[in-house]
């Protein structure tokens, strides 16, 4: 079967699946059936003769996964930042029908978010602020409390080796591993 698409094979593609929202809107009683989404791909599949129903569902995941995409370029765009000046996506208006049913997912993650500070300053501060907190004043150092200078309980300091400890040596000074990876 033939892997060429042409312009017009995904014009035909694109209205056809927009006729049919089964296979993207989630709301509709049919997207969960697997059986209504057979047969509105054998249905799609008669209108192209030489491609197999696996190619049609192939080229629509890309198509949407591009629309997706293009659009997420689109709408995070930084503040004060020089415009992008990118050519549209030839196929991206076609798809537009599609906004509606694109829906972000919440995410969560572990790692604290240090997006609302503007200075490298003001990151290192917080940073070195969350890494103390767990830590008790009688772990620190008497001379200084300083992260840098943390003395680690005899069972850890004797099982690590110099090569995996928290701290990399520059000429300059002592700093943590995060202080090294923001340089």
């Amino acid at each position: 079967m033939s892997e060429i698409w042409t312009p017009n094979d995904i014009d035909k593609l694109i209205g056809l699946v927009q006729n049919r929202p089964d296979l993207y809107d989630q709301r509709q009683l049919g997207y969960s059936n697997i059986n209504t989404i057979d047969m509105l791909w054998k249905e799609i599949k008669r209108n192209f003769p030489s491609k197999t129903e696996q190619q049609l569902k192939k080229k629509w995941q890309i198509l949407r996964t591009g629309y997706r995409t293009r659009r997420n370029d689109s709408k995070h765009c930084v503040s004060g930042s020089a415009a992008r000046t990118s050519k549209k996506w030839v196929y991206f208006e076609s798809l537009s029908f599609l906004e509606p049913y694109l829906s972000e997912r919440t995410t969560s993650s572990n790692v604290p978010s240090y997006s609302g500070m503007s200075t490298e300053t003001e990151i290192e501060t917080q940073l070195e602020s969350d890494t103390l907190d767990g830590i008790d004043d009688e772990t620190l150092s008497p001379q200084t409390d300083s992260i840098m200078d943390i003395r680690l309980p005899a069972s850890l300091s004797q099982t690590q080796s110099s090569e995996s400890s928290i701290t990399r040596d520059t000429p300059k000074k002592k700093e943590t591993h995060m202080q090294w990876m923001l340089r």
